[in-house]
């Protein structure tokens, strides 16, 4: 979709309509059609805090691995929601624990920035980056020194991350902690 008219998946969710949503994926209707924003309809839901309708639209196959006009996947959207079961789920069904958005945020700067030391833990598993900086220079580490997030803190210190990198002002993770 490239800015017409929303798709009926698209208004369905955006509307919390679960039974059409059901129905709309029934008849075949395909998950990869996006808005004039770019958002597909697993963005749709995660932005519109739909989060049983996102993880419907997960467990069907909705690709997780998908940008927004904006630069952001779902799994950087979902680290803003408060449902934390969500992000594990996209990542056991292939999203990418190493995509950053056009910010050069990655999952883990979000997962230490909101102090998820579990899921922090996961995804330096997966081998996300653990020294990624920001386009300000930041580090997960750094995120999490600033948010004041001690145990994700703590995850990303046994992992071993450079700790003389500066952001673009020229603090190291330790200046922030401090």
């Amino acid at each position: 979709m490239s800015g017409g008219e929303p798709t009926p998946l698209a208004v369905a969710v955006c509307d919390g309509d679960m039974d059409r949503v059901v129905a709309l994926l029934d008849a075949g209707e395909p998950m990869i059609k996006r808005d004039h924003k770019g958002r597909t309809p697993l963005m749709l839901a995660l932005l519109s805090a739909e989060m049983e309708i996102a993880r419907l639209l997960v467990e069907r196959g909705a690709n997780p691995n998908l940008q927004d006009a904006k630069g952001r996947y779902p799994v950087h959207i979902s680290l803003l929601r408060p449902d934390r079961g969500l992000t594990e789920m996209m990542l056991d069904r292939s999203a990418r624990p190493d995509l950053p958005d056009r910010e050069s945020v990655t999952p883990l700067h979000l997962a230490a920035a909101t102090g998820r030391a579990t899921l922090v833990t996961r995804l330096m598993k997966q081998l996300a980056p653990l020294d990624a900086q920001d386009k300000h220079g930041a580090t997960p580490l750094h995120m999490a020194a600033l948010n004041n997030r001690p145990a994700a803190t703590l995850a990303l210190l046994r992992g071993g991350p450079d700790l003389e990198l500066r952001t673009g002002d020229g603090r190291t993770a330790l200046h922030l902690a401090v």
